[in-house]
């Protein structure tokens, strides 16, 4: 059996337009399928689509966008179809914001380690302000808690007094729901005690 009698067994072909950089390649015809949970255009196997393309469904009006191809086997190890494995918009949106490259804000390059140094410098890199607008912006219900936290690091700042284990034991479970914060009041604090 080959593509064209299986595309007529099982509902027959649409039009796909392969789009690679914006760019139109060409109309071409395929059958969706799939297997395994993984859904697939199967193309003739000259159909120019390659990953990282377009496809166009012209039919139903929908984007597809091609993670990976694969060359189907027919009998006789003839080509049968050259399968278009695509995510829809909607996964390719999703898979694009949950595969972000990580960035690192540094607010002070010469005293942070990166690397395998051996020796590290702590420095705090956030005014009480900072702290403040953050505190502001994003910890809600837990507002006035995590002001009262920051007041207290600042009273054992300016009177040097040595912090006693418990000291923030009320703040702890408030603080845990907001880690930068909780980074930046503890590098304050450390700072101060290890200069």
């Amino acid at each position: 059996m080959d593509l064209r009698s299986f595309m007529n067994d099982f509902g027959g072909s649409e039009n796909f337009t392969i789009n690679r950089n914006d760019v139109p390649v060409g109309i071409f015809e395929g059958l969706r399928n799939s297997s395994k949970g993984k859904r697939f255009i199967q193309f003739f196997p000259d159909a120019d689509v390659k990953p990282g393309d377009w496809i166009f469904a012209e039919a139903s009006n929908e984007n597809f966008y091609v993670d990976d191809v694969a060359t189907s086997m027919g009998f006789g190890k003839k080509m049968f179809s050259k399968n278009a494995f695509y995510l829809t918009e909607s996964q390719y949106e999703k898979e694009s914001k949950r595969t972000s490259p990580v960035t690192f804000q540094i607010g002070d390059v010469k005293n942070s380690i990166i690397g395998t140094q051996q020796n590290a410098t702590l420095t705090n890199n956030f005014s009480d302000n900072q702290i403040k607008e953050y505190i502001d912006q994003n910890c809600g219900a837990d507002k006035e808690l995590m002001n009262e936290m920051l007041a207290m690091v600042n009273t054992m700042i300016e009177h040097n007094i040595p912090v006693q284990k418990g000291s923030f034991a009320r703040f702890s479970e408030a603080a845990s729901k907001h880690g930068w914060l909780l980074g930046a009041v503890t590098t304050k604090l450390l700072s101060h005690f290890f200069k």
